[in-house]
């Protein structure tokens, strides 16, 4: 058989405009005890149809033939379009399961469903046993937005500048990066990729250009529904396997830095949360760690080498004590005017090991981290010399979160 032998699709199912008296839908149950003559799908035309009228026979009723010819080609029509029934658990146990290679459409748009056994029973969407996701709307290029680039940072939650270890985070504390608690009783950790989530996260957005914008949040294989909060416009990212996303109509009021919350009424598992521009999710869009941790860095950075001596910069110290240090930056920081710095366990080299006791003042240039540290007077100066960590917890963190 050849492509070309493709017969010609039904434009409209059989008797489509018959009237009342001239179609009827046959029944599957037999109607032999109920109406003598009428056509079943148990008994098709039943045996009185085939006997003679004068020895008692009854002719064939036209409406049922009207009516099966209608039913057929209503489902062949359906399947000249290109239809995909969706899983019918009602006719799945009628037909004793699903047969092997069989494909349903999933709940959510763009899923399909293949079957993988003979006699399965299974609803995929929600017990995916015995099928295989055949295709998603995250594969189907189509419904990628021309950019796809994730509004959100870190939204793998794989940099943890903080060292955060997962659990319990007051509210506004920041965990991972970008990510801070926005209601008291949050709790969240990270599993590999999996995060497990109660509570509210939030992340702000720096002036992110999107309003009355169309944005598509989504997020692989939530265990139960997620709320979300953009601007304040709010929808649910629904449960089920692949990803699952909402679509947002936002106001003309959300501008300036915007808040993105994600909530979990109750414990939730997650995966790749990802927030774009579009009305359809798009595959997730992986970047590379060291990019992910470098665009983090404009927000927050902290030097902690982990070891006892580990260089930070090289400076000038002066006689009174002032020890002028300038370190290159990942990224250029938000906005140095509202920087918080801390340190802990530095010294200076110079020409003794000296306790860094605090700092003057501090400035970004570009990507040029300035800072004036305080330590024990000298004379004779200034000396070149060097910015070190006292113990394997000495640190130095620039904080520029919104």
């Amino acid at each position: 058989m050849k492509l070309s032998d493709i017969p010609a699709k039904f434009n409209i199912p059989f008797a489509s405009a018959a009237g009342g008296g001239y179609v009827r839908t046959v029944p599957e149950a037999s109607q032999q005890s109920i109406t003598p003559g009428a056509a079943s799908l148990t008994d098709g035309f039943p045996p009185l149809t085939f006997q003679p009228v004068g020895a008692g026979g009854i002719p064939p009723f036209g409406q049922d033939f009207n009516g099966i010819l209608k039913q057929i080609t209503q489902w062949s029509r359906w399947q000249g379009a290109g239809g995909t029934p969706n899983y019918d658990s009602a006719f799945a146990t009628a037909v004793g399961g699903y047969p092997k290679w069989a494909v349903v459409a999933g709940s959510s748009a763009g899923v399909l469903w293949l079957c993988l056994v003979d006699d399965n029973t299974n609803n995929p969407d929600s017990n995916p046993t015995g099928w295989m996701q055949l295709i998603s709307a995250q594969y189907v290029p189509q419904f990628a937005p021309a950019n796809f680039r994730s509004l959100l940072l870190n939204g793998g939650f794989t940099v943890n500048q903080r060292a955060f270890a997962g659990g319990s985070l007051t509210n506004g504390t920041y965990g991972y990066d970008r990510w801070k608690a926005a209601s008291g009783g949050t709790s969240i950790s990270v599993s590999g990729t999996v995060v497990t989530l109660l509570g509210t996260i939030r992340q702000v957005l720096e002036s992110p250009d999107i309003a009355s914008q169309v944005v598509t949040l989504s997020a692989e294989s939530p265990s139960q529904p997620l709320a979300v909060s953009v601007g304040g416009v709010t929808g649910t990212i629904p449960a089920g396997l692949g990803r699952q996303s909402v679509t947002l109509t936002l106001g003309a009021g959300v501008t300036g830095n915007v808040n993105v919350d994600v909530t979990a009424s109750i414990s939730t598992t997650f995966q790749k949360l990802q927030m774009l521009v579009g009305s359809y999710p798009s595959p997730w869009r992986w970047l590379a760690p060291g990019e992910e941790t470098r665009l983090c860095q404009r927000y927050y950075v902290t030097f902690v080498p982990g070891v006892v001596s580990g260089r930070l910069g090289t400076g000038q110290l002066l006689d009174s004590g002032e020890f002028h240090v300038s370190i290159s930056l990942p990224n250029i920081i938000r906005d140095p005017s509202t920087m918080t710095v801390t340190q802990g366990n530095l010294v200076r080299v110079v020409t003794a090991t000296v306790d860094i006791t605090g700092f003057n003042a501090a400035n970004v240039y570009q990507n040029v981290f300035s800072i004036r540290f305080t330590s024990g007077t000298v004379t004779g100066g200034p000396y070149a010399g060097l910015l070190q960590t006292k113990t394997t917890a000495g640190f130095l963190t620039i904080d520029n979160e919104l």
